[in-house]
């Protein structure tokens, strides 16, 4: 099983922190309903004509529907930068932007430096002071992202980019390197309890 996993953690790097600038559009139904279709369809129209320029993926719901839609830009060493409400005639600007190593203004909501998966921490850099972090926005401020902590961050349809966050390396600890006992012990002392 860990040459499964680390293969596919290998795979999920690739998409999740790719060598060239990536756009990310939330797909959930939030967004879709706020037009976020339109915009993933306009930004795979650009994407053709960039001759594969950019990286665009689709990934879940960020948790903050009444700025939908959302578009999370990836720029390696520099800081992802989530840019909210936008909509189709944003987004040959934005590509502009993202190819000139920068982001588009007047979309920006927020940025993040670094993303705490619980499984693992990824560092995205320093940069761009005049944005607040994301968890500084007040929406964001009282939460603790837990359950939901990688939804808009990977695609929830892509299990290499779960596993790049360190998705079943739980389960694979739990069946190579402990014993039966080991693994009661586990359960027991985190105090999970079911739901019967």
């Amino acid at each position: 099983m860990s040459s499964i996993l680390d293969r596919l953690d290998n795979e999920g790097r690739k998409t999740l922190y790719p060598e060239i600038p990536a756009i990310a559009v939330g797909m959930g139904t939030c967004g879709v309903g706020s037009g976020a279709d339109v915009v993933y369809e306009a930004f795979t129209a650009l994407k053709k004509k960039q001759k594969d320029a950019f990286m665009l993926r689709s990934v879940g719901c960020f948790g903050c529907c009444s700025e939908e839609p959302l578009v999370l830009l990836y720029n390696p060493g520099k800081p992802m930068v989530l840019l909210h409400k936008v909509g189709e005639a944003d987004c040959a600007p934005i590509v502009k932007a993202l190819l000139d190593g920068t982001y588009y203004r007047e979309k920006a909501f927020c940025k993040i430096s670094k993303w705490d998966h619980h499984l693992s921490l990824h560092e995205y850099g320093e940069d761009y002071p005049e944005l607040p972090e994301w968890n500084d926005i007040p929406f964001f401020h009282p939460q603790v992202k837990l359950v939901l902590r990688d939804a808009g961050i990977i695609d929830p349809t892509n299990i290499a980019e779960y596993v790049a966050v360190g998705g079943y390396r739980a389960l694979e600890k739990a069946l190579f390197t402990m014993n039966r006992e080991s693994v009661l012990g586990e359960v027991k002392s985190s105090k999970l309890r079911g739901r019967g």
